[in-house]
């Protein structure tokens, strides 16, 4: 989809020169940003979160019937939508295979929500894991915007072909899209991974809590005063607020970037008295520092299928992320066979 996208970039850069105009046609605009984001865009965060979520949100594996048919019918309806769009300007008859493309696309990302698992109850399995959560509220929350964003377009067909409601609730979950799920999700996942890799806490819980307040509210008062502004006749009201929402958007995120930099820039976290050696290996031990204790154990964790631990950068930054326990959820293996296996090598 990145080479797809790329040469549709490349044809618009080329009509645009060939034409003498800044404007890229509005017959292609549409589909083309229906392409990048659900094609690329999408899927990407789609893949990472199938392999990640139920262990940094302590949820239940994925259900793969769900996950593999929302899969297909995204990108059946990609192509689908991208034609009968386009040209559906001249084929006004197409608007209705455009409109149904977006109703399965809508019922494929509520079905991928459910297949995932994100809204479930924890399975509790990680209580004890002394760790930072406060990315888990980023990402659920960015799925709520996920929800919304869908919802919406689902209301644009509503709206007569072409009108100037339709083009401003198309914005309004765009926008839900991109800033409420996009952003939110990379936020999220930053603050997850970015310490960790570090070996450092976030620098501030406070500034991570008020940027992710701060960007909900920005991005609520943009969707809901654009959907406002096509429902009602008092648009100069709402166009301020609309230029508004971006300054709170634009200040939360450049609270995260501060918070982020301030983050990768720490210095690693000084121990004040050197760590006991571990005398048994549990579900609740920390990959690396099992490794840093008994590196004899790297063999066992590639015999049981951890190929990734096979890189020493590998181990200097993913390893820190997980414990045992939750390492066998990504990659599932059987937890009691996996740790006697290591307290067998421990203890030779």
């Amino acid at each position: 989809m990145v080479l797809l996208c790329s040469v549709m970039n490349l044809f618009m850069d080329g009509y645009m020169l060939i034409a003498g105009t800044n404007d890229i046609p509005q017959t292609f605009y549409s589909p083309f940003v229906h392409v990048f984001l659900m094609g690329f865009v999408f899927m990407f965060i789609f893949a990472v979160n199938i392999r990640t979520v139920y262990a940094f949100l302590d949820v239940g594996t994925a259900r793969t019937g769900a996950i593999n048919t929302t899969f297909w019918i995204i990108n059946i309806t990609i192509p689908l939508y991208f034609l009968a769009h386009s040209l559906s300007y001249k084929f006004p008859f197409l608007i209705k295979i455009s409109n149904v493309t977006i109703y399965l696309v809508a019922f494929s990302i509520l079905l991928f929500v459910y297949g995932i698992r994100i809204f479930e109850k924890s399975t509790r399995e990680l209580d004890d894991v002394v760790m930072d959560r406060s990315y888990s509220k980023t990402i659920r929350t960015a799925y709520v915007w996920l929800i919304i964003g869908v919802l919406i377009l689902g209301a644009k067909p509503l709206f007569a072909p072409f009108s100037e409601a339709q083009y401003l609730f198309h914005g309004a979950a765009n926008h839900a899209l991109t800033v409420g799920f996009i952003t939110l999700m990379i936020i999220g996942y930053a603050s997850k991974m970015v310490p960790t890799f570090k070996g450092v806490g976030m620098h501030s819980i406070k500034l991570a809590n008020f940027s992710f307040y701060l960007l909900n509210i920005g991005c609520f008062l943009r969707v809901y005063t654009q959907i406002m502004i096509g429902l009602s006749h008092s648009e100069n009201f709402y166009y301020s607020l609309i230029g508004f929402s971006g300054w709170i958007e634009l200040t939360a995120i450049g609270i995260f970037g501060y918070n982020v930099w301030k983050t990768m820039n720490a210095e690693d976290e000084d121990v004040d008295e050197p760590e006991e050696r571990l005398t048994e290996i549990t579900g609740d031990t920390n990959i690396a520092q099992a490794i840093d204790h008994y590196p004899e154990i790297l063999e066992v964790f590639l015999e049981f299928g951890f190929k990734q631990l096979a890189s020493p950068a590998a181990r200097k930054t993913v390893a820190k992320m997980f414990t045992i326990k939750q390492a066998t959820k990504i990659h599932p293996v059987n937890i009691d066979t996996l740790l006697k296996a290591l307290n067998e090598r421990i203890n030779k």
